[in-house]
């Protein structure tokens, strides 16, 4: 992915009237906030970019066993944390990756 294609990403997520915020480059990753959750693009231009995402669990957020088998097929660590599910994931391809942010956007 290039950093074309990440602005992209964002460029859709704004379309779908999600708010991004404090959209932040540091070398070949970039950083923003969207819908209160904290997204991270890091390595971008490698071949599986990692996502690290900081998910906000709200009071009326529901987290069951879907939540856990889907955190689960996605990767082999996360946590729950002070009202934040923290993980992160790799990534093939730029479809993936926006897949990934709106299930995390949508959903939680």
């Amino acid at each position: 992915m290039n950093k074309e294609q990440i602005e992209d990403i964002i460029k859709d997520l704004k379309k779908r009237g999600y708010e991004v915020q404090y959209k932040t480059y540091t070398g070949n990753s970039v950083s923003f906030c969207c819908n209160e959750h904290v997204f991270a693009v890091i390595d971008y231009e490698g071949a599986k970019p990692v996502v690290g995402m900081g998910i906000r669990i709200g009071y009326r957020t529901t987290f069951n066993q879907k939540d856990v088998d889907w955190l689960n097929s996605i990767t082999d660590r996360w946590e729950i944390y002070k009202y934040c599910i923290s993980f992160s994931s790799t990534v093939e391809s730029e479809e993936e990756l926006e897949k990934l942010l709106l299930h995390c956007i949508e959903y939680f």
